[in-house]
This record gives structure tokens, C-alpha cells and sequence, in this order.
């Protein structure tokens, strides 16, 4: 759908993937634990339930659709520094739909399920 001004609403990364300020990614790491990742590392999959929320402190993580065929991946989008991995199904606890993978060496802060529902309340 295009919007009435003629922009695709879907173009608008910076508010699909919004970097979080300085301040915010204080609060945040309040309720986690932050963690190395070695490149490769997958940080939730296709069909989990109840994943953790997840802010990228350095590093780059992936996020990778999986079609049914399992060598049948596409990469969605890349999160960087401030960014965060999540979705409705991270908070209703439905089956998710993607995968996250660290692409480099990264640093997260990893939000258990139960304190990102904190956090969002927060």
C-alpha cells in the first residue's frame, strides 16, 4: 500500500529498525545480560517460542527468513549498534517466523522474555 503522500510506508527503515539513543540503551541494559557472540551464532530460530529481546551493542546480527526447504534461507535485514531484535511474537509467544544469526563477532544484551515484557511496560 502506498501511503497518500506517495511514500511506501515500507521504505521507512529508520522507523522499522530504529536505533536507540544513548539514554535508552542505558535502561535497557538494565533489565539483560550482555553477551559475546562468536560469528554464526544463532540467538533464536524459526518456531521458537518465547524468544529474547535483543540489543545490539557491536557486531552485526542477521535476520533470515526460512522458507520451507531447508536450504531455502533470505537474509531480511542486518541489526547494528542500537538496534534491537523483535517482534509480535516475541511478546504473544507464537511460534516466531524468522531467525536471528550474529554475521560478525557481535555484543548483545540479551532481555529474557519475561523482563522484555517489564521493559516494554517500562
Amino acid at each position: 500500500m502506498i501511503a497518500a503522500d506517495g511514500e511506501d510506508p515500507c521504505a521507512r527503515t529508520a522507523q522499522k529498525f530504529p536505533v536507540l539513543s544513548v539514554e535508552m540503551i542505558g535502561r535497557t541494559t538494565t533489565y539483560g545480560c550482555e553477551e559475546r557472540l562468536s560469528a554464526g551464532t544463532t540467538l533464536f530460530a524459526r518456531g521458537d517460542r518465547e524468544a529474547d529481546f535483543l540489543l545490539i551493542i557491536a557486531g552485526e546480527v542477521g535476520i533470515f527468513y526460512s522458507g520451507e526447504a531447508e536450504d531455502e534461507e533470505r537474509l531480511l535485514t542486518v541489526h547494528r549498534h542500537g538496534q534491537f531484535s523483535s517482534e509480535l511474537d516475541h511478546v504473544s509467544a507464537r511460534a516466531l517466523l524468522v531467525t536471528a544469526r550474529a554475521l560478525t563477532s557481535s555484543r548483545v544484551v540479551r532481555v529474557p522474555a519475561a523482563s522484555s515484557r517489564r521493559l516494554l511496560a517500562g
